[in-house]
């Protein structure tokens, strides 16, 4: 589900979603796994995506399946990023002049195993796909107990090229959190250079954040520097 399209085979550019909100939300009604895949511009995107932008905007994907591996995953732009799938040129930010926060938030129910909350900046989880000169300063919420939160990307699941990508995000919650990225499987080796992440960002306390990839650090003052 996403403000352009649920699903993207082809190229979107130069689209905005602006002071909007989306939720996604899926009662427990079967015994099969269910994911709910939420986007500011689509929930799975297949093809491309450039020069996009959201701001203003909230986004929530609550999954209360309790089937094994029922997965929430949202993000910024999409929210699975799959399969030789680009987001280039692309942000997530608050609105402009105005106090609104854009939120990105998921969550799952914790009692089936393996389910997981995945809230990213740009993607709520990418896989073998690219995410290139892309920002984002919003708000990442995901599950206290079983969510992974990245200023970029919550979750990296096969190898991916993150480059040139900035973490402006002031706070980050959830379970296992980056300032980059919140979790990568191991011993899956992805390609992340000249990244940079907000210094003053707040991860929440308790969290595990020893997985993630937290990059360099920057101040909101000396950001317009990293701009590409």
């Amino acid at each position: 589900m996403g403000a352009i399209a649920a699903h993207n085979a082809g190229i979107i550019e130069f689209c905005s979603f602006e002071a909007g909100s989306i939720k996604a939300h899926l009662d427990n009604m079967s015994s099969e796994p269910m994911q709910i895949l939420l986007g500011g511009i689509c929930g799975h995107n297949g093809g491309y995506i450039f020069c996009c932008r959201v701001y203003a905007i909230k986004l929530n994907a609550e999954n209360m399946n309790e089937s094994d591996l029922s997965w929430s995953l949202a993000g910024g732009i999409a929210g699975l990023n799959y399969s030789y799938a680009s987001i280039k040129h692309c942000y997530s930010a608050p609105g402009g002049n105005t106090p609104q926060t854009s939120v990105i938030e998921s969550s799952v129910v914790s009692t089936g195993s393996g389910n997981i909350s995945m809230s990213g900046g740009i993607a709520g989880m990418s896989s073998s796909a690219w995410i290139v000169n892309c920002w984002s300063s919003a708000k990442i919420v995901s599950d206290p107990l079983s969510g992974a939160g990245g200023g970029i990307a919550a979750f990296l699941s096969t190898p991916n090229i993150i480059q040139k990508c900035v973490a402006l995000n002031d706070e980050i919650s959830g379970k296992v959190l980056g300032r980059i990225v919140g979790a990568n499987i191991s011993g899956e080796v992805s390609t992340i250079t000249e990244v940079f992440g907000n210094k003053n960002m707040i991860l929440s306390p308790g969290s595990n954040t020893s997985g993630g990839i937290n990059s360099p650090l920057v101040s909101i003052a000396d950001r317009k520097k990293y701009y590409w």
